[in-house]
């Protein structure tokens, strides 16, 4: 048999289907007989149709990577003809907020000793922050919004958690610190229900014991109310479990309801989230590649929460210098919001 590609298919897929019906109605078989009258028919072909199919899959691979490649930069290309001007804007937020964080990191070092846990979880929180930016940046030049989507969700978190923290305080930072100690034992719990079953390296025992033994310390000096979820800010919200939604809320910060549902639509196997889709608004098409449509709510929402998050380190730092440069980033946080959607100008022009 000759392997031959007779589709548009960069992988053969549809060749390998009619090919397997070419076989059978070969042995007389008719095409939609064979599941329940004729298995071991398939059983027969199928070995030697799968090892030609992988073998040329495998020969013609470079070229079929290249062939994706093309399509992709064609895809960027059009992401960046739409959108050049917003996604220069952010991607300038994004470097000046590495910027702020380097010159504050520095700052601290050689300045700056008063509330130390306070200022390692807020520079910690911003590095995080300015990484996710440049991810969802590259999602967004790549024409993956509702990957962007996810991404800010995340940002979205460390946010309000930074602004709560900044809020409430270094014996709030303190407890943020130690709280890794309750969800390192959480992840080493699992970890020991999987590990034999996958063949992991087991966790020892005296590490266990030790972990169990912090954690133990930790609940006797905070409470009880320490050990469950989002336990550092407990003595704050004085409830348990506690949301992030509660975190959010004594924030202060307006809350984004509808970009945040939206957002875990793409995160969680719901129904709303595989009928509901940034990039796309027609639930009668499948899209499983990039789109020019639905940047821009990602976008903003990215350049406003690394704004927020920034601001947060910025003031917790007082001088001169971080109230310019807290003004000169809601400066350019302000560029991105401004600037308008261009698949909607070009709807409506």
């Amino acid at each position: 048999m000759t392997t031959r590609k007779t589709s548009d298919s960069l992988t053969g897929v549809d060749w390998l289907g009619e090919t397997v019906t070419q076989a059978l109605s070969d042995a007389g078989v008719p095409p939609h007989s064979w599941p329940t009258r004729h298995p071991e028919l398939l059983d027969q072909v199928m070995p030697s149709i799968t090892e030609e199919f992988v073998l040329e899959l495998k020969r013609s691979s470079t070229a079929v990577l290249l062939s994706d490649d093309r399509m992709a930069q064609v895809h960027r290309k059009e992401v960046r003809r739409l959108w050049a001007r917003q996604l220069r804007a952010l991607r300038l937020v994004v470097l000046l907020t590495h910027e702020i964080g380097q010159h504050v990191f520095h700052y601290v070092t050689a300045h700056m000793h008063q509330q130390p846990c306070l200022k390692e979880v807020l520079l910690r929180l911003c590095a995080r922050g300015t990484q996710i930016g440049r991810e969802a940046v590259n999602l967004l030049q790549s024409g993956y919004p509702d990957g962007a989507s996810a991404r800010w969700r995340t940002l979205h978190e460390i946010a309000i958690t930074a602004t709560f923290i900044a809020r409430h305080g270094e014996n709030t930072a303190e407890r943020y610190l130690m709280y890794d100690a309750v969800d390192a034992l959480a992840g080493a719990r699992k970890y020991r229900e999987s590990a034999k079953k996958y063949g992991l390296g087991p966790i020892t025992d005296a590490d266990f014991d030790r972990m169990e033994k912090t954690v133990e310390k930790l609940r006797l000096r905070y409470g009880a109310a320490f050990t469950k979820k989002n336990g550092w800010a407990s003595h704050v919200l004085s409830r348990t479990p506690v949301r992030i939604q509660d975190i959010e809320e004594n924030s202060g910060i307006p809350p984004v309801k509808s970009a945040y549902a939206l957002a875990s639509f793409n995160v969680h196997a719901t129904p709303r989230g595989i009928m509901t889709r940034l990039c796309h608004d027609d639930p009668g098409e499948l899209l499983a590649g990039p789109s020019v449509e639905g940047i821009g709510l990602p976008l903003r929402q990215t350049a406003l929460d690394l704004g927020l998050l920034y601001t947060q380190l910025l003031a917790a730092v007082p001088c001169p210098t971080h109230r310019l440069l807290q003004k000169t980033l809601e400066t350019f946080v302000n560029d991105v919001v401004v600037l308008p959607d261009p698949t909607l100008t070009a709807v409506g022009a």
